[in-house]
């Protein structure tokens, strides 16, 4: 398309600048979701000793950015619309389920004996969530077979630290210094080791 456009020197430089945006978002989410893994194991949702220490000199989760890019590498060989299939289908998930969330609330709300808008808190969210019902079986094949086996896998652990799902799982603790709130008792200490 881009050498209809442009001619060859265009479509070059399309290609060069989709490809450093590419690897920018790759380095961004890389660094991003090594650090939500690092956050994860320090609050016990994954294994501490593993996810939840940052190295000694940087102070980087460096282990939890071995294993997104030792991940990551096979997406490698995913097409461009397999792989945005593959974002998509969480998502679609995670809209549905907020939806599906809201429309809960609001029935125990109502059990509970306060009423809320039908419209707000049932009508909408069952609209949006068959929006999203209806978008996530637009995705790929291999998109939905490959998220479906990480929610396997993620439930799957969530019903072993949960013991079957007999207990609670585990929450996200702020620390002091951290953007979204103040800071409980137990939230005492630096976030990373100072020395």
């Amino acid at each position: 398309m881009s050498t209809i456009v442009g001619a060859k020197s265009f479509a070059d430089v399309a290609t060069v600048v989709g490809m450093l945006g590419g690897f920018a978002s790759c380095v961004a989410i890389q660094a991003g979701t090594s650090r939500l893994m690092f956050v994860m194991g320090r609050d016990d949702a994954l294994p501490r000793r593993v996810f939840g220490r940052p190295h000694r000199k940087p102070l980087t989760p460096v282990t939890n950015v071995l294993i997104i890019g030792a991940v990551g590498l096979p997406a490698m060989n995913l097409s461009l619309a397999d792989a945005t299939s593959f974002i998509n289908f969480g998502a679609f998930l995670g809209f549905t389920l907020v939806n599906v969330c809201v429309i809960a609330y609001a029935v125990r709300q109502w059990r509970a004996g306060t009423r809320h808008s039908a419209v707000r808190y049932l009508l909408l969210p069952a609209a949006g969530a068959a929006i999203d019902v209806h978008l996530f079986t637009q995705l790929g094949g291999t998109a939905v077979r490959l998220g479906l086996g990480w929610l396997v896998i993620g439930m799957g652990w969530l019903a072993v630290i949960t013991k079957g799902f007999r207990r609670p799982a585990p929450e996200l603790r702020l620390r002091s210094g951290e953007e979204g709130g103040a800071a409980g008792p137990e939230a005492s200490g630096p976030l990373l080791p100072t020395a």
